[in-house]
């Protein structure tokens, strides 16, 4: 069965059970959910597409020049339709297709919407994200799938992005290498633009620049791929040449105890909480407490770069949640010096029925731990 007929049929599952009678979305991690649509844009590139999801069946809008090639991989699984490229009319498009799935007022919940577009909308209109968040939870077979083949290809990018990272070479060369693998090895494009800093600029900017590196420089590379509508990413840190300084090694050993604690702890029944307690407990018993990471210590991973669970302090505002099996959860806790440098130990974790399976084998710079 096709990836995405798993999740379109998933969803109109949660659908069913949320008292709503339709779904209606713009966006495209959305269609990527459930349906085969390959668009050559990003997320980014937004009121592009839509979809109106019933319990019975849905139909997919997208541009007119992508229309042909949708209907030919769908074939009769769904309908599909195209929007014009003036979104004032959008609305025009809309309602008819909403009167005939939803008649006698049902209920239409609405993830995220252009206002200009649903003021010229007739209904009864909800918003509501939670059945796509729902329905994303746990992961298919061959959501897993396509994450681990998205991961081998982010697994060449590190490989080719780590042996760059030497004297002479700038961040920008890092970051090239890291991102012509990943594509050669196969994505059809990226989850982020890819980040390589050094040394204490890590606080400071998450791009790449044109400085060049030097001997004894701290380097953290974090490359995220997409593949089949599905994000896979990891990062790796190094140091150029052969002397590594003590605390480089200790704030390198102080994020990386963070994360195998953390995973050590991921099975399912466990609170998202107690895992980023788990993290943050080590960091903040080192001496690098003052620089604890601040951005989600985890999260989940799929269609988006985060999903549910959040795993946060209240930084963050992470809601908290019990983990189960077939989530993926992306785990990241960090130490960042001003200074010296940092990074983010992150790994790529499948939960299991008894407790987890590491996604990202590939090893960190044994110099540092």
């Amino acid at each position: 069965m096709e990836r995405w007929v798993e999740t379109g049929a998933r969803l109109r599952n949660e659908l069913d059970r949320s008292g709503f009678d339709a779904l209606l979305t713009f966006r495209l991690e959305n269609l990527r959910y459930i349906s085969p649509y390959q668009p050559p844009f990003s997320s980014s590139i937004n009121l592009r597409v839509a979809a109106i999801v019933t319990k019975e069946t849905m139909i997919v809008f997208v541009p007119q020049i992508d229309l042909m090639g949708l209907r030919e991989i769908a074939g009769d699984r769904f309908e599909t339709a195209a929007l014009p490229i003036n979104q004032a009319t959008w609305a025009g498009e809309l309602q008819p297709v909403l009167d005939r799935l939803v008649p006698n007022g049902g209920t239409v919940a609405v993830d995220l919407a252009p206002a200009h577009i649903m003021a010229g909308l007739k209904g009864t209109f909800v918003f509501d994200s939670t059945p796509w968040e729902n329905a994303r939870l746990i992961k298919t077979e061959g959501e897993i799938a396509a994450m681990r083949a998205g991961l081998a290809m982010v697994t060449k990018g590190i490989e080719a992005a780590l042996a760059t990272a030497v004297a002479g070479k700038t961040e920008l060369d890092i970051a090239a290498a890291g991102e012509y693998a990943v594509r050669m090895a196969g994505a059809e494009g990226f989850a982020f633009l890819t980040l390589c800093s050094t040394n204490g600029d890590i606080v400071r900017r998450r791009f790449a620049t044109d400085r060049v590196l030097e001997p004894g420089d701290f380097v953290f590379v974090d490359i995220g791929a997409v593949n089949d509508g599905y994000t896979a990413e990891f990062s790796r840190s190094t140091i150029v040449g052969d002397a590594v300084t003590d605390t480089q090694r200790a704030i390198h050993q102080t994020a990386y105890r963070a994360n195998r604690a953390m995973i050590e702890a991921i099975r399912p029944g466990v609170m998202a909480s107690d895992l980023d307690r788990v993290a943050r407990d080590v960091i903040m018993a080192s001496p690098f407490a003052d620089r604890i990471h601040r951005h989600v210590t985890g999260s989940g991973i799929g269609v988006l770069l985060q999903e549910r669970p959040i795993i946060s302090d209240p930084f963050d505002g992470g809601v908290d949640e019990p983990i189960q099996a077939g989530m993926v959860l992306n785990v990241e806790p960090g130490v960042y010096d001003p200074v010296v440098g940092g990074l983010r130990a992150e790994d790529i974790v499948l939960v299991t029925q008894t407790g987890y399976e590491l996604l990202t084998p590939y090893p960190y710079d044994s110099r540092l731990i």
